[in-house]
């Protein structure tokens, strides 16, 4: 077995990979608490309700108990979610805690890595997180719950929910002190935040000068966490607004031809039996989820954080995931092997079709990136493409051409016939079909080397 690089920091145990296939490894240190999970019954009824992945003992001794997760399909990390998703992933803590508590245990750490989705549905995934609870001990955690959930999720709504992403550069959560001055000053007023962050950060700094024991009741602790729960359902991020978070009503084309359009792409889609979906811009996931029925994974990847919000409460089969295309998540962690990143990820998902819609030009007019570059990328991470060309002609491509003035000229590449001529050197264009009524062309393609293995 090989241990996986990010499962170093728990010393209960550790994830391994063996044959394409995961393990966790449970150290004798942990086997009471295991033990206790088991046959109290509380894991019995976190898989019941959907809380925790299930797992399957596969050897047991003295030295190491090994048991296999049910696999989940793809990986995501906080700074990739949404305002709405990380808010459930922190409401998911505080459940697992009420329930086990009835049952003498607790949660040893709270952080937003132990969560992954199924669709917007959260899911705890690490078994090896819960320990005995003594009547009388505060939830030590609170605190890391605090950096990794409530801090972020507050900068989101305070400041911008672009914020979100600076999950990246504190893969511990985000330090209160931080927080408490990067949030505007009438947060002070909030008895919440206060308590949670501003004199919370400064508790930390007297706690650091000499330590003491704490008294918390079990009730207390009750209390703690329904009044936690009870914020966080009740918070939002507002009125932000963004350029293309109501993509659908600004739209240059119409209703007809936007139906149109969703219904070659469902053809064509059901056609190539694509079972694993990952649509690049996707906007609010409202084309993704026309096919969602028909798949076992969509992920829906869009650079404006409010529609990828829309798309993730909109829509639950759909993984929403907030990724920039032309600057997604790179790995990092310790020895930039911790965590993955997204675009090995993907790849490691085994996409059947990838879905580019009305955002080949945005990434070749505004990010610069060549036609040639977006072959060969889409060409590693994708057996099928389903493609939207815009035309120069269409008023958003105009548009952005006009914006560039002088530095229009050094677009002239930017024409019909050189992106097909760069495509076809990754893909055979199986079909393609022009939009009613607008200046837009699907294209149909499959990677060159997915032909050759069929024909093999």
């Amino acid at each position: 077995m090989i241990r996986h690089p990010a499962s170093f920091r728990d010393p209960s145990g550790y994830i391994s990979s063996a044959d394409g296939e995961l393990y966790r490894i449970i150290l004798p240190a942990y086997f009471s608490e295991y033990d206790r999970l088991r046959q109290s019954g509380l894991y019995a009824r976190l898989v019941e309700r959907g809380w925790l992945v299930p797992h399957r003992e596969v050897r047991r001794d003295q030295t190491q108990i090994v048991m296999q997760p049910t696999a989940l399909a793809f990986i995501s990390y906080p700074c990739e979610w949404c305002f709405e998703a990380l808010k459930r992933a922190a409401l998911l803590h505080l459940q697992i805690c009420l329930l086990a508590i009835e049952h003498d245990m607790i949660l040893k750490d709270a952080s937003a890595y132990n969560v992954q989705f199924i669709g917007n549905k959260p899911i705890f995934i690490d078994t090896l997180s819960f320990t005995h609870y003594r009547d009388g001990t505060p939830w030590y955690a609170f605190g890391q719950f605090c950096r990794q959930f409530i801090a972020p999720l507050l900068l989101m709504k305070y400041r911008s929910l672009a914020l979100g992403k600076i999950s990246h550069s504190f893969i511990d959560g985000i330090p209160l002190d931080v927080a408490s001055k990067i949030l505007p000053w009438q947060t002070c007023l909030s008895p919440f935040i206060l308590l949670n962050i501003h004199l919370h950060s400064r508790n930390i700094t007297r706690a650091n000068q000499g330590s003491r024991d704490i008294h918390l009741a079990k009730q207390s602790l009750l209390n703690l966490f329904n009044y936690t729960a009870a914020y966080l359902k009740r918070l939002t991020y507002g009125k932000q607004k963004s350029h293309w978070s109501n993509y659908r009503q600004m739209m240059n084309y119409a209703p007809a031809a936007l139906r149109e359009k969703i219904e070659v792409v469902r053809c064509w889609s059901r056609e190539i039996k694509a079972r694993r979906i990952w649509d690049v811009g996707g906007n609010d996931g409202y084309i993704a989820q026309q096919v969602a029925s028909d798949t076992e994974l969509i992920i829906n990847t869009d650079c404006d954080p409010i529609a990828i919000d829309r798309s993730f409460r909109d829509h639950p089969r759909l993984l929403s995931l907030h990724i920039d295309l032309a600057n997604p998540t790179p790995a990092y962690g310790y020895a930039n092997r911790e965590r993955e990143a997204f675009i090995d990820r993907i790849r490691q998902a085994k996409i059947d079709c990838i879905f580019a819609l009305a955002v080949l030009h945005h990434l070749t007019l505004t990010a610069a990136c060549s036609f040639s570059m977006l072959a060969e990328l889409f060409a590693q991470l994708g057996s099928y493409l389903v493609v939207e060309y815009v035309d120069r002609q269409d008023s958003w491509a105009a548009t952005m051409l006009a914006q560039m003035r002088d530095n229009s000229r050094f677009f002239v590449s930017y024409r019909r016939d050189n992106f097909e001529q760069e495509f076809q050197k990754s893909f055979t264009i199986l079909k393609t079909h022009e939009v009613s009524g607008s200046f837009r062309t699907l294209y149909l393609m499959q990677r060159k080397s997915q032909q050759r293995r069929q024909h093999q």
